[in-house]
């Protein structure tokens, strides 16, 4: 979210991030930071289950990821649909790259 984390910028080559970006847990404004602590070059990888989040919460968080991609902070390699992610819970999996 809006802390800093302690950790130095461009510090990692990739982050995962999996059952985090729901309602009432890490909002799209953690991915600063993370975009921050992730190298030029590196990748971030996230998934969402698609099933549990209101169509509001996920326009929002599309708005989000084309905003960072509109100001040229990541690229995204690729955003594909995952049948029964969790259970028989459909989902959602983005990799993008870190400018």
């Amino acid at each position: 979210g809006p802390n800093r984390l302690d950790i130095e910028d461009n510090t990692y080559g990739g982050a995962v991030a999996t059952g985090c970006f729901l309602e009432g847990h890490a909002k799209q404004d953690c991915f600063l930071e993370i975009i921050r602590v992730v190298k030029p070059g590196g990748v971030l990888v996230f998934q969402l289950n698609k099933t549990g989040l209101s169509k509001s919460y996920l326009a929002g968080f599309e708005d989000t990821l084309k905003a960072h991609e509109d100001d040229k902070l990541w690229t995204l390699v690729k955003k594909e649909f995952v049948p029964k992610l969790l259970g028989n819970e459909d989902g959602l999996r983005y990799v993008y790259r870190i400018n």
